[in-house]
């Protein structure tokens, strides 16, 4: 990311008709990444899309096509040590916290003589969205961290503290650098693997709970429907349990989720980066 510039990738399947990230970031230099030449020409009858920001990434579709996709931008569209931003197809608005709150290390949510709600459902505009990244990248570079992102739910009583360390960076929106690291293509649950990927080599991720992307979950298209998903789900939980023993828990519940299967979502576990030095050091990392 230049001084000028703000690249955003948006990787989709299937949702030519209902893609709707790239009406909020219009003012970004934002790609569409596609599968295939049928596709590509789908997306392109969008009377909403500019042909000229379609690729094609040749990646063969299925439960894993989506991380193909992230690891071709990756090693094709992107160059080592870049800062770009990943971006699911079906975000429908950005939310920030206004100033002067935002300047705040954190804030007393908690307190009923401000109507926190209005405060953290502001509109983010693009240009102070491209702001927050810039201020984001350099946050990230004192504490080593080179995977970002943003709060995982738009309740402003679970977004009191604005930077955390050690959080699940959802891949609806993520602020990324090049590093090399790249995403396990066997493993559907993509950034939940890349931020215990991130967290095992570099010891730190970056979460700006300050700022809030509002998307639908589990459309048709896509990775599909969570019913759709619930056998690669449990395979991969398994997985980063063992992997990585001692950074997860399997959660509870899952928000907007009526027939939650068990074991088909974690959480983690650590919340500081003291508990994840002390992980970090059991693991032989350092």
């Amino acid at each position: 990311m230049d001084k000028d510039n703000m690249r955003m990738f948006i990787v989709t399947k299937g949702r030519y008709d209902a893609i709707s990230t790239h009406k909020v970031f219009k003012d970004l230099d934002y790609t569409i990444v596609v599968h295939n030449e049928e596709e590509k020409q789908k997306y392109c009858a969008n009377p909403t899309i500019d042909p000229a920001r379609v690729v094609v990434s040749g990646v063969p579709t299925g439960q894993y096509g989506q991380v193909h996709q992230l690891n071709f931008v990756f090693d094709n569209l992107t160059e080592k040590g870049e800062w770009f931003l990943f971006a699911d197809d079906d975000i429908l608005s950005l939310t920030a916290v206004p100033e002067p709150y935002y300047k705040a290390p954190a804030l007393d949510v908690k307190s009923k003589e401000i109507d926190w709600k209005a405060i953290y459902d502001t509109p983010c505009s693009n240009e102070r969205f491209v702001a927050i990244c810039r201020e984001m990248i350099e946050v990230a570079g004192r504490i080593g961290a080179h995977w970002c992102g943003f709060a995982a739910v738009d309740n402003f009583f679970f977004r009191g503290k604005k930077w955390a360390t050690s959080a699940y960076v959802v891949g609806v929106l993520t602020l990324s650098q090049n590093t090399g690291l790249r995403f396990d293509p066997e493993i559907s649950m993509s950034d939940m693997a890349m931020t215990a990927e991130q967290l095992f080599t570099y010891g730190s991720i970056l979460v700006n709970h300050y700022v809030c992307p509002i998307n639908r979950h589990f459309l048709k298209g896509g990775l599909g429907v969570y019913e759709d998903r619930i056998p690669y789900r449990l395979k991969d939980c398994e997985i980063l349990m063992k992997r990585y023993a001692g950074l997860f828990r399997y959660r509870k519940s899952y928000p907007g989720v009526k027939n939650y299967v068990p074991k088909t979502d974690l959480q983690i576990r650590l919340h500081n980066k003291k508990q994840v030095a002390a992980w970090r050091k059991k693991m032989g990392v350092i």
